[in-house]
């Protein structure tokens, strides 16, 4: 955290000898990033409830906030969009009340917000080991690069392409994963959006990097062509670049997933689609508040596989998931409806969110109980059709609904 902020805790106590520490309030707020308010709160109440959140995360000055990123504030929620070292990604995101007149925190621990994501969720300043920051991207390819030459008819794709972004995975579970540690982007590095949109309720933000290798799947994890273009059919990289966004909205986000296939390049397909979600909290060690076990479904029953046993996902009702720690993970996929997830049997203090995909890929929705990679997702896949050459796809959007009850 930038240093004035985390003086600001020390106020009340310091001496003489805390000197460094004393800032002014305008000081204080050019340390902080670029607020956008949508609230109708007072911009001091907003202020400090921005430095509250943030403060909270625990992160050091190097990884955590600054006057470079960006924080949306409305009444139901506050979201840290961090720029640098990620493409805009939504690395903090916590709940409010909707009251003007008294706007605050709802999910609290010792008065500390907590994150809704998982990125510095217990105050350490942690990032999580399996993740790009709270959120996962991954477009699988199935030509092999050097290594397993069957790997596409063994696995169903050899590699794992996305964005490169800062932290290093430091997962042991995912060794093909880690493979691409090297060269990753510097928390420094300023990735601004190429498309900014303030409307009157509501804030639109795009930004644009190149599809590049993040995993070695195939068999190997020596890290051949990691951080490279995209290898086509054909055995030739070329530049494909993925388009990601957020529309923000009162108590709603759209995450906008867009691809850009250049001229002269050979159509882009793979075998999946983009996978991927907004990564809630560990797994299985989950935040306290954060263990969402509470599953609701409106449109049709469905069936999970827990270990050896099914689950049976009732619609119309909240389904309480087994207490026993899965042996592998857990996942819900295509089912072809918004999924809610809650903490608690009742919807409280908006602690409940819905995943809804929206426009395109509407099927692809659903969880991640995710042993390998040690989190809870709640997400699905995104563009599972092919991009001719010189095109730009549409929009795909995944919503998340914090759903603002009393």
């Amino acid at each position: 955290m930038p240093k004035s902020i985390s003086c600001i805790l020390v106020l009340l106590f310091v001496t003489s000898s805390f000197a460094g520490c004393f800032t002014t309030e305008e000081e204080q707020k050019e340390s902080l990033p670029r607020i956008h308010d949508f609230s109708g709160a007072s911009s001091e109440h907003i202020t400090q409830l921005v430095i509250r959140a943030l403060d909270g995360l625990g992160l050091d000055e190097e990884s955590g906030p600054n006057e470079r990123d960006r924080v949306f504030v409305s009444l139901w929620y506050i979201a840290w969009i961090d720029e640098t070292g990620f493409y805009g990604k939504i690395n903090g995101l916590w709940t409010l009340n909707g009251n003007s007149d008294n706007l605050d925190f709802t999910m609290l621990e010792n008065e500390r917000p907590v994150n809704l994501f998982i990125v510095g969720e217990n105050g350490d300043g942690k990032w999580p080991a399996g993740y790009k920051g709270a959120e996962h991207i991954e477009f699988p390819n199935n030509v092999y690069e050097e290594d397993d030459i069957d790997c596409g008819d063994e696995y169903g794709f050899c590699s794992q392409y996305g964005l490169a972004e800062a932290p290093l995975y430091s997962n042991p579970n995912i060794p093909t994963w880690s493979a691409c540690n090297l060269l990753m982007p510097y928390w420094g590095e300023h990735f601004q959006p190429i498309e900014v949109e303030e409307n009157e309720n509501s804030l639109r933000l795009i930004y644009e990097g190149k599809l590049t290798k993040q995993g070695d799947f195939g068999g190997s994890s020596n890290g051949i062509g990691c951080n490279q273009d995209y290898l086509f059919n054909d055995g030739v990289r070329r530049s494909v670049y993925l388009r990601v966004g957020y529309e923000l909205n009162s108590n709603y986000i759209d995450r906008i997933l867009q691809v850009r296939n250049p001229e002269g390049n050979p159509q882009f397909d793979g075998p999946h689609g983009f996978i991927g979600g907004f990564v809630i909290t560990e797994w299985p060690n989950a935040h306290p508040l954060k263990e969402f076990n509470q599953i609701m479904i409106n449109e049709r029953g469905l069936n999970l596989t827990w270990n050896d046993e099914i689950v049976n996902l009732e619609k119309g009702k909240w389904n309480l998931l087994p207490a026993e720690i899965p042996t592998h993970d857990v996942v819900l996929s295509w089912a072809g409806q918004p999924v809610t997830l809650s903490t608690f049997v009742d919807e409280f203090n908006s602690t409940t969110i819905t995943l809804t995909n929206t426009h395109l890929d509407d099927e692809d929705s659903g969880f991640c109980l995710c042993i390998v990679h040690g989190g809870i997702e709640i997400g699905g896949g995104l563009i599972h059709y092919p991009v001719e050459s010189g095109e730009l796809s549409e929009e795909a959007t995944r919503r998340l609904t914090i759903n603002p009850n009393n």
